[in-house]
């Protein structure tokens, strides 16, 4: 797999996702330690009627999603 991806470079992030047991409580916390907010008008957005996304677990088990918006380049390189 990792050989199949050399070419594959991160050019920016787009957001990041946290799995949290309680997104309200987790919300809370980074509103206090980082002074990060909800953004309401974003909260119930769903992307993936416009990007592709894959999902991982790392051996350490943190979980990832990659997204990329080029969505007809990635299904061409899929085939």
């Amino acid at each position: 797999m990792l050989a199949s991806m050399s070419g594959f470079k991160v050019q920016q992030i787009d957001h990041v996702e946290l799995f949290v047991p309680d997104q309200r409580i987790a919300a809370g916390w980074y509103a206090r330690v980082f002074g990060m907010r909800v953004l309401t008008e974003l909260e119930h957005w769903v992307d993936h009627g416009a990007a592709l996304s894959i999902y991982f677990v790392d051996p350490w088990h943190h979980r990832f999603e990659i997204t990329t918006y080029e969505t007809a380049r990635t299904h061409a390189l899929l085939k």
